[in-house]
């Protein structure tokens, strides 16, 4: 991992920094204050006795947090806050004009890890004041597809000057290369990370987009090898790296639905994919529980498993392990899960068909458990729970103790972090002798010598099969 709890100023002065500490601050003085109540709430309810009514603390909540939170117990009579997200999104605490969007012409691989750099201003980048749900986003998007009319759009987002000579010379005259059809019964692309479409004459389902730009240096799938249309994108838990904003705002005047997992009921280390995703515009978003399905086109469905570990012992709801089964074809991608208690997966084969092909990961290390969620625990942990609590996936004995439960007849692995223009988004980089390394090969030995086809996915590939 190379982010962490320190600042990276990637060389910027001292005083850059500053301000923008301090127009920060200003700006999001209404979201500071939220947190300060939330933390004074928190405590509150750890100094009542366990077990004595809650009913009369709500007067002494911070004002700006009264009316959004329930205060409740759990079975243990361990007091806790419930949030009602929903309300959260609906007041002023939600700001659209705090959004923006930022544009180069070239990617840069060099980006410094995105949540410990400060977002300065910069000579190469354009930025555009714009919210998430405008429709001039979605023209300047879909300008990667269809012809659209700079000019005009300029007037609308009310560019000027440098801006506007900058934006114009965002766009070209050729026409993109279009996405092309499957030539077999079912096709599956691999896009990098967690990225796979699933393509057959019926439907196209892509399962957490995060899709790297042309132009890199790299050999990889872009934006311009998706469909026109997509009949869902699924989305399998809410960590950064399996739902990317940028990415999904790139897709959306072009999806049909999203699938996501529950949400939470209000639990702070745990926000609701659902109500992200319609604040931010998206019309259709479908929220699957355990062993719930949705059925695609007219032979396929996506069925919500079980999702365990990856999660530091949390009670996180906003997860799933999608089941996608296409033109008789069947794939499980189980992506950052462990085999935590291998008797759900025997049930879960008992009820689920066979698997064509399981997607995993191999990351038996993961980071601490304040890595991700220190910052929204009630109190920090010790330094022995923080290392034993990992956000953690499988190791070899696991996964491939997995893909035997479910019956699979092949073994991806994915979503590794490997790909290096993702590094920005991901704090990893493996070597080749790195623990997880190691732990791959052994998976994919064990996987063959069983008589299981099993590959290490990098970068880009495609796998076809004949429909059932």
């Amino acid at each position: 991992m190379f982010g962490g709890p320190f600042l990276n100023t990637a060389g910027a002065d001292e005083k850059a920094v500053k301000e923008l500490l301090e127009s920060t601050v200003e700006e999001a003085a209404p979201l500071l204050r939220l947190a300060d109540a939330m933390d004074h709430a928190r405590r509150l309810l750890r100094e009542t006795p366990p077990g004595r009514s809650l009913s009369g603390l709500y007067g002494s909540l911070d004002p700006s947090l009264r009316g959004f939170v329930e205060l409740v117990y759990d079975s243990a009579d361990h007091a806790q806050l419930r949030f009602f997200e929903s309300l959260l999104y609906r007041s002023h605490l939600y700001d659209e004009t705090a959004q923006s969007i930022s544009i180069i012409e070239q990617p840069k691989l060099d980006q410094p890890f995105i949540f410990s750099s400060p977002v300065l201003s910069h000579p190469e980048r354009l930025d555009i004041d714009l919210s998430f749900t405008s429709p001039e986003l979605d023209d300047f998007l879909s300008a990667s597809w269809v012809a659209t009319d700079p000019r005009a759009l300029v007037e609308r987002l009310e560019l000027t000057g440098d801006n506007k000579s900058r934006f114009l010379g965002l766009f070209t005259d050729e026409m993109p290369r279009r996405c092309e059809s499957p030539v077999s019964d079912v096709r599956l692309r691999y896009f990098g990370h967690a990225c796979v479409l699933i393509e057959s004459s019926d439907s196209a389902i892509l399962i957490d987009p995060l899709i790297g730009y042309a132009g890199d240096g790299f050999d990889h799938f872009t934006i311009h090898d998706v469909p026109d249309g997509l009949d869902a994108v699924v989305l399998t838990h809410s960590h950064p790296d399996h739902v990317s904003i940028e990415t999904l705002l790139r897709l959306r005047h072009r999806v049909r639905q999203i699938i996501v997992p529950q949400d939470s009921s209000g639990n702070l280390v745990d926000p609701g994919i659902g109500h992200l995703l319609e604040r931010l515009g998206f019309p259709e978003v479908r929220r699957l529980h355990e062993m719930e399905s949705i059925r695609i086109g007219k032979n396929g469905a996506v069925t919500a498993l079980p999702f365990l570990g990856e999660h530091a012992d949390l009670d996180i709801r906003s997860k799933m392990l999608p089941l996608v089964q296409v033109q008789g074809r069947c794939f499980l991608f189980a992506t950052d899960s462990v085999l935590l208690e291998p008797m759900i997966y025997e049930k879960v084969g008992d009820a689920t068909p066979n698997v064509d092909a399981l997607f995993i990961s191999v990351e038996p290390i993961g980071a601490s458990l304040s890595w991700l969620y220190g910052p929204l625990l009630d109190q920090r942990p010790s330094r022995q729970i923080d290392q034993e609590r990992r956000i953690n996936g499988s190791d070899a004995a696991g996964a491939a103790r997995f893909a035997r439960l479910v019956g699979a007849n092949s073994v991806y692995v994915y979503a590794m972090g490997l790909e290096p223009w993702f590094h920005h988004l991901l704090g990893t980089s493996f070597k080749p002798g790195s623990p997880q390394m190691r732990e791959v090969q052994v998976l994919l030995e064990t996987c063959r010598q069983r008589g299981t086809d099993a590959e290490m996915l990098y970068s880009k590939a495609e796998v076809n099969f004949s429909a059932t």
